[in-house]
Order: C-alpha cells, then sequence, then structure tokens
C-alpha cells in the first residue's frame, strides 16, 4: 500500500484579514456615522450608510443625543460580510 504525500503549508493570513484586525484595533469603540468617512478614508459616505440603515442593510446602529452610532465591533463584523473574499 502507497500513501500519497500531503503537502503540507502554513496558512498565513490573508490581506484582508489584516486589515479587518487593524480596524478592530484603530477605530473607537463606538463610531458616529458622521465621522465614518475620517475613519475609512473617504471609503463610505454618510449618506450612503443614512440609506443602507434606512433599507434595514446596515450594520446595528443607536441612536445617542440625535446622533447616530456604530459599536465598533458589529460595524467591523457587518464591513467584512459585506467585502470579496479574494
Amino acid at each position: 500500500m502507497s500513501f500519497k504525500k500531503l503537502k503540507t503549508t502554513t496558512k498565513e493570513p490573508k490581506r484582508q484579514d489584516t486589515f479587518f484586525k487593524n480596524l478592530l484595533a484603530e477605530l473607537p469603540p463606538i463610531i458616529p456615522r458622521k465621522e465614518l468617512p475620517k475613519y475609512l478614508g473617504n471609503l463610505i459616505s454618510v449618506g450612503y450608510m443614512a440609506n443602507l440603515d434606512s433599507a434595514g442593510q446596515g450594520p446595528e446602529s443607536r441612536r445617542i443625543g440625535g446622533h447616530v452610532v456604530y459599536e465598533r465591533d458589529s460595524f467591523v463584523q457587518w464591513l467584512e460580510s459585506r467585502t470579496g473574499n479574494d
């Protein structure tokens, strides 16, 4: 009986994993919607997030003192679920 040798490789983290890990480390615990462009380099606009929220497609949000805010962990999890797996 012969056995095929299995190729052993170490799984390197995807660049995307590093991106989200860095976001979790750098974002504040509570993120006001109006400040998302600042933290994400203008990749997501305030208007776009407002539209997603009104359609029920945005991350979980809360209203504090008239401001819509997102909790860091749920926002990053939502963002990760919306990105491609390249």
